[in-house]
């Protein structure tokens, strides 16, 4: 993807997520030298623009080491450039009053199945199965439920097409890989969809 395409991207995704209440955007940059730096959305103090440190090999140490410094205590939104949190009564401000009502409700995550942005508004085949999951760096093994297919018979076969994008994060978290699963968590029986691919144009 050419960088013109990813900064426009980039910002239909911060400005989305300003717009639906964000207090502040981390923007970790993967490759800088696939975009045009210059380009990117500035001008707001509340987003500030990051390169993973050396000290962080994976993206789930960089993940960790950002919810570590900055995460703690508050609701942090975890998203890829090409994924987009669509939920019920989605509107401007709307993403805080949503983490005031889990945090109110006793909740502590927001589970999510993911739909390719394309089949929006069909109806998304999936299965709600208890697997075994673990935290890369802390080894933890649990189980929790996801969102899944089922290609075949065997459990080779399982596709898992859904993710824990949103999570007040406190230390001793435990957090599989791709945000599969967090434990320990509670989470309500509603779902969001995180849509991904695609543009964000009108959902600013």
């Amino acid at each position: 993807m050419m960088a013109a395409q990813v900064n426009t991207r980039l910002n239909s995704l911060v400005e989305h997520y300003f717009a639906v209440g964000a207090d502040r955007v981390l923007l970790v940059l993967e490759h800088p030298e696939r975009l045009d730096v210059e380009a990117l959305p500035r001008g707001r103090e509340e987003l500030h623009l990051l390169t993973p440190g050396v000290l962080c090999r994976t993206r789930h140490e960089v993940l960790r080491h950002l919810l570590h410094r900055y995460g703690r205590g508050h609701w942090c939104l975890i998203a890829d450039a090409d994924e987009l949190l669509v939920f019920q009564n989605a509107e401007p401000g709307s993403l805080k009053q949503l983490c005031v009502h889990l945090e109110a409700s006793g909740y502590d995550a927001f589970h999510c199945p993911v739909v390719p942005k394309a089949e929006r508004g069909e109806s998304a085949s999936y299965e709600r199965l208890n697997v075994v999951l673990s935290d890369p760096l802390d080894g933890r093994v649990f189980t929790a439920g996801v969102c899944a297919s089922l290609a075949g018979p065997g459990i080779e076969q399982l596709e898992i097409h859904s993710r824990v994008p949103l999570l007040r994060y406190r230390s001793g978290m435990s957090i599989a890989a791709d945000l599969l699963a967090v434990c320990p968590a509670r989470l309500p029986e509603f779902e969001g969809t995180l849509l991904r691919g695609g543009s964000f144009a009108g959902h600013a």
